[in-house]
């Protein structure tokens, strides 16, 4: 992070430009934890049980928001983002009957948006085994 407000700085000429800067580097990392934060809120509403999977739905979807809100405004981060927004819709496909429609489609697109993250950052260790599990998913679903 202060490797890249570095480069900013050099790239700015007066003191003036730099405060703007900061403050939409700091939004960026509010958005991106505000996102976190409500996915592991989604993430135990969902474990209560099925009656709180419309709750658990909502909050999923305000933490989504969060991470396009983030990744629309900087590329700081985007790979963590990428990430977690897949988790949410890997989390949100698991709130579904197996034979719901919208499960086929969450799956896929959550598989997309690891395989962002990890093309993005291929050393992110993080992201394989929710990857494999999302492809082992979606390989049960099709027999």
């Amino acid at each position: 992070m202060l490797r890249i407000l570095e480069r900013m700085r050099n790239k700015i000429t007066s003191e003036e430009d730099v405060a703007p800067l900061l403050i939409d580097i700091y939004d960026v990392r509010a958005l991106y934890n505000w996102g976190l934060a409500l996915c592991l809120r989604g993430q135990l509403i969902a474990d209560i049980g099925p009656g709180t999977a419309l709750e658990a739905e909502r909050v999923f979807m305000a933490a989504i928001d969060k991470f396009d809100a983030m990744i629309s405004k900087c590329n700081v981060n985007t790979p963590d983002a990428l990430f977690r927004w897949g988790a949410t819709l890997q989390q949100r496909s698991r709130l579904r009957p197996a034979s719901s429609k919208e499960k086929v489609k969450l799956l896929p697109q959550a598989k997309r948006l690891y395989e962002d993250a990890l093309h993005m950052d291929s050393n992110n260790i993080q992201v394989k085994h929710p990857l494999s599990s999302c492809i082992s998913e979606l390989n049960y679903r099709e027999f």
